[in-house]
């Protein structure tokens, strides 16, 4: 039992590792590809940092390093003040403002892009939950009138107060306006027929009487238009909440709550136990999530870079050196809050289990 129980939880930590791995690798691998496109040199293609695992020497040395918690892409001529001189054309600094945020850019795009393949190949291969329109509970819900009656997942629900149920609507309609009203449900779990009394409670949410079940789902395969089509509103829709959410904590409104490297890892490890569906779900809100706040506007981030670019562009003239240190700087007191922030936070969720 307990060799078995290491085991999986070796393979959870491997898969979570190729996860974040492939994130990261789509992030830098969208930086090299337009870099690549507008002419520019990489020198040096990483995912992971530290000690090198693997290298691959071409005109791009390629590496996979020990810590899997990263990457980069190194461009020749990054350095803005390096010695002061002309960028030959295949240096990143040679090219235009806006050339140079195509390509800071396209690490977030790849990102979204990545995010809205998986949710494509999740529907396309997996299809779709749909609920069944008949009397079957699907969940039951702790804390419940249903959980407290006793009734479980696949009971057929025949009729209430003597009136036949045929369908989940007619459920419905029946029990909602019934709240505070012991009703007599007649049941079938597998060949036994019985009886249980349930009082529907009043949900100040809905404003109709619950007993605390869902329908039953089945799932139907889509076509590729429409998987198409979902992974797009799921992807858009994923990416709204999360800058509403932003939003709303930046304002004071709800209490932030982060997660880092060790709180997702925690959250990838439980829907491993669920299964494959509920995992890439995961990762694709992981890498969604990921292009979205590389995009905001904080030095050292890709959109902290752009936000420079723009002010040169504006300002016709490259920050000073001095000014240029004191935004870095400040990027990284930021960014080194929001991980001791994100990892304590992880930590205190973790030990008060």
């Amino acid at each position: 039992m307990g060799n078995g129980f290491c085991r999986e939880d070796f393979l959870n930590i491997i898969y979570i590792i190729i996860a974040f791995s492939f994130v990261i690798f789509f992030h830098e691998f969208g930086h090299f590809i337009l870099a690549k496109i507008l002419g520019i040199k990489v020198e040096k293609f990483s995912i992971g940092f530290g000690p090198a695992l693997i290298k691959i020497k071409k005109k791009t040395q390629y590496v996979l390093a020990a810590i899997p918690l990263g990457g980069f892409v190194k461009m020749k001529g990054e350095n803005p003040y390096d010695g002061e001189r002309e960028f030959s054309d295949d240096e990143f600094f040679s090219k235009t403002p806006l050339q140079r945020s195509l390509v800071v850019i396209a690490g977030p795009l790849a990102n979204f892009l990545l995010g809205f393949l998986i949710f494509f190949f999740v529907f396309w291969a997996g299809g779709v939950l749909s609920p069944v329109n008949k009397p079957i509970v699907g969940e039951v819900f702790k804390g419940t009138p249903a959980e407290k009656a006793g009734l479980k997942k696949g009971d057929v629900i025949i009729s209430i107060n003597g009136g036949e149920i045929r369908t989940w609507e007619e459920l419905v309609k029946t029990v909602h306006p019934k709240w505070g009203k012991e009703l007599v449900f007649e049941i079938r779990r597998d060949e036994k027929t019985f009886t249980k009394k349930i009082t529907p409670r009043y949900d100040k949410t809905s404003k109709v009487g619950l007993i605390g079940i869902e329908a039953s789902y089945e799932k139907k395969s889509v076509s590729v238009l429409v998987a198409f089509s979902l992974a797009a509103k799921k992807s858009v829709a994923i990416t709204l909440l999360t800058v509403r959410y932003i939003y709303r904590t930046l304002v004071g409104k709800v209490r932030a709550q982060l997660s880092g490297p060790i709180g997702i890892a925690s959250m990838m490890n439980k829907t491993l136990k669920q299964g494959w569906v509920v995992f890439f779900n995961l990762l694709a809100l992981v890498s969604l999530n990921l292009g979205l706040i590389n995009l905001f506007p904080i030095p050292l981030m890709d959109g902290g870079h752009v936000a420079i670019f723009a002010w040169e562009s504006f300002r016709r003239k490259f920050p000073s050196r001095k000014a240029y240190n004191v935004f870095q700087t400040i990027g990284l007191a930021i960014i080194l809050f929001i991980i001791v922030f994100a990892t304590r936070s992880d930590l205190l969720r973790i030990f008060r289990k």
